[in-house]
Order: C-alpha cells, then sequence, then structure tokens
C-alpha cells in the first residue's frame, strides 16, 4: 500500500513539473514510463485533488498568458461547482493543481484574500576587521572600489563579481541577504554562489596563496564551484558540517533555527565532515540525487535519495513542495516574504502538500492551500493569522 502510494505521489509531482515547464528530459521519460504502465494495466488515475472535480487539471493551459486561456479554466471551474463534488483527499497529502488554482483566484475579482508585498530590505556588504558596512542596493560600484584600495569587483543589481580579483587585493568580506531577497555571489575563483533569504556568508575577496578555498555558510546556498584539484574547496556550514568538494553543484541549507543541516548534491561528488573545522574526521560522500541530512546536537549523518528540484528550485524563484507538512512549508513562506505566519489552526500543521508554485505572491499561495484546508487568513501588522473559518 505505501508502495502504490509513494507511485502516485510521484506520478503527481512529475506531471505537475511538466505542467510547469520544469521537468528534466530524464524526467519526461521517467513520467513515460509510468503512464505507459498504468495504461498497459488499465488504470485511468486521478492524480489531481477531487474538490470541486479538479482531477483533469492537465488539460487546460497552465501559461494563462490569454484571455480565452483563462475563461476556459473558469468555465471549467464553474461547471465542477455546478455537480458538487465532494471533497476527495488522502488523509496524508494534499497534491494542489498549485499553478491552476492560483490562477483561478486571480480571476475571482479579488474575492479570495489579497496581501501587501513586503517592504524589501537591503544586502548589506561588511568588509575587513574594520566593520565597515555598505548596503549594496543603491550603492555606486565605484564606491566600493575607492573604498577598497585595488579591489576589483563588478556590482550589477542582484550581482557581486570579484572574477576579475583573483590576484588582487586579500580582504575578508561577510554578506548579508535579508528576508524575501536572493542574491547571486561569483567569488575570485569563479565560483557561483545563489544566497537564499536570511543567509550570510563570509568569504575572501581571493584566494590566492591558499592551499584551500574556505567559505563559511549561515542559511541557504547554492554553490556552482569552480574545478581546481590543487585547491579545495570547503563550505562551512555554521558549526555543525563542512562540505569538502574540488568542483561541483550543491546545495547547503544550514538555518540557524533547523536542527538539521541539509546537504544536496546536483553533480559532482562531495564529502560531508561532522568536525566543521579540522576535517580530521572521516568524510560521508555523496553521489548526485543523494542528501546528508546532519543532525547538529547528536554529530550523526544520514544519506537519503531525493529529487535535487526540490531542494534548488528556490534559485529559479519557484517553490515545490513533494508531501511537505505545513509546518515546513510555512518556514519557507516566512523567509521568501519576509514575515511572520502564526497558525492557530493546528489540524493543518502536519498535513502534507505536494504542488508547484512559480511568480505566485503571498496572499494566491495562501488561497491556494486555504482553499483545500478551510481556514481563513489575514495581516495584522507583520504577522498573518490563520485561523478557523
Amino acid at each position: 500500500m505505501e508502495s502504490n502510494q509513494e507511485n502516485r505521489n510521484e506520478h503527481a509531482l512529475l506531471r505537475l513539473k511538466r505542467m510547469a515547464g520544469i521537468a528534466t528530459n530524464e524526467e519526461m521519460e521517467q513520467l513515460e514510463r509510468l503512464e505507459q504502465d498504468i495504461s498497459d494495466k488499465g488504470h485511468n488515475p486521478k492524480i489531481g485533488p477531487t474538490q470541486e472535480g479538479y482531477t483533469e487539471f492537465e488539460s487546460f493551459s497552465l501559461s494563462l498568458d490569454t484571455q480565452a486561456a483563462k475563461e476556459k479554466v473558469w468555465g471549467r471551474y464553474q461547471d465542477h461547482r455546478a455537480r458538487k463534488r465532494k471533497w476527495v483527499l488522502g488523509a496524508a497529502a494534499a497534491v494542489l493543481a498549485a499553478l491552476l488554482l492560483s490562477s483561478v483566484y486571480f480571476l475571482r475579482n479579488g474575492s479570495g484574500s489579497t496581501l501587501e508585498p513586503p517592504v524589501l530590505q537591503g544586502v548589506v556588504l561588511s568588509t575587513g576587521n574594520s566593520g565597515e558596512s555598505y548596503g549594496l542596493d543603491h550603492m555606486d560600484p565605484q564606491q566600493l572600489l575607492t573604498n577598497n584600495g585595488s579591489l576589483k569587483v563588478a556590482l550589477t543589481a542582484g550581482k557581486m563579481d570579484y572574477s576579475a580579483n583573483a590576484e588582487g587585493l586579500k580582504k575578508s568580506h561577510n554578506l548579508k541577504v535579508p528576508l524575501a531577497r536572493t542574491f547571486e555571489l561569483v567569488l575570485a575563483d569563479g565560483t557561483k554562489v545563489h544566497l537564499n533569504a536570511g543567509t550570510e556568508l563570509s568569504y575572501p575577496t581571493s584566494f590566492k596563496g591558499d592551499t584551500i578555498r574556505r567559505v563559511r555558510l549561515k542559511g541557504e546556498g547554492y554553490f556552482e564551484v569552480s574545478h581546481n584539484p590543487a585547491q579545495p574547496f570547503i563550505v562551512e556550514a555554521g558549526d555543525a558540517t563542512a562540505v569538502r568538494v574540488l568542483g561541483t553543484s550543491f546545495n547547503v541549507s544550514c538555518f540557524e533555527e533547523e536542527q538539521e543541516v541539509r546537504t544536496v548534491l546536483v553533480e559532482g561528488k562531495v564529502g560531508i565532515h561532522l568536525d566543521a573545522k579540522n576535517y580530521s574526521d572521516k568524510a560521508v560522500h555523496l553521489k548526485p540525487g543523494q542528501m546528508s541530512s546532519t543532525d547538529r546536537n547528536a554529530k550523526t549523518t544520514r544519506i537519503t535519495e531525493v529529487d535535487t528540484d526540490l531542494y534548488t528550485s528556490w534559485v529559479r524563484g519557484q517553490l515545490i513542495f513533494q508531501e511537505t507538512p505545513f509546518s515546513e512549508i510555512k518556514k519557507r513562506l516566512e523567509r521568501k516574504f519576509d514575515v511572520e505566519i502564526v497558525n492557530r489552526v493546528p489540524r493543518i500543521e502536519a498535513t502534507r502538500y505536494t504542488g508547484i508554485f512559480k511568480d505566485e505572491d503571498l496572499g494566491a499561495i495562501l488561497n491556494v492551500f486555504a482553499r483545500y484546508s478551510d481556514f481563513e487568513f489575514k495581516k495584522e501588522n507583520h504577522q498573518i493569522i490563520i485561523e478557523e473559518p
């Protein structure tokens, strides 16, 4: 029974990813095999949420760029409402046709709850031991160059590039990305780092003369490390874990409020060290498609096979959930939108959801969940309050 449920969940997620246009060639082939197997067995599964008849959501155009497409979705929605079908939701999960339903929300002329977008805070760079800080959003790149001597750095909207400084001035820099923001950094060796909301990264402006390229992360970052066997790359994830690589792509999540440090390998090979300072312990190695989860207190690591898109979709500005409890979804929404969510409906805290969101705002996303779990929400100061209807 559990295996069948896992297959249904996998099938649902693959179809959602195909609709969102983010499925890889391998995932498309996997989906074709699953659907061929279903066809051979004579099954016609309804993988979507059946509340109000949303079972054949894949037949709709989800780009919704044209009025005709919007009217088609809305017309089908009204037809299904008239049938008054009952909800049929799995006890373990509610599989959301997120893109479709959030679009329906927009077509309801504001009848759902709306929320004002957050006031964005600035990205802050601290330099050297002097503690000088710069707000990068409205800063003239020439000011940073002037104040740091011969430092060679390019600054554009949402990105800072040190690749021209490989042989230049060497200083310690610390970059803080606020909530509701992301930022891209190119280190002096050409390594690309995508920093998620609420993240801090400490790094040198040049790795010249170092035997190890070392950076320190608090929060979440996606790394595309430049290959250099003579200079291994180390990510110190708080005090719990060190990730050692030569050249690869991987995601590290080490928010201070979370018990586990998670490393997801997309390409290449990494070694996970429980000693974040000395790297003296024997490393646990990951293969692509694997995730290590390290308990900060117990100093133990477990390895699992994962869909890497679930952990890297934030780099593309997307939210992908697969069997994710609302308690975890709430944390991710708080970081992405810089808001505190207070849940006064305990029954939904452990409910698991699967779905994909691309460019929706917080109000649209919460309306999708509210439709399936029957709750209301409102904004009070800097809080979003979820309560019974």
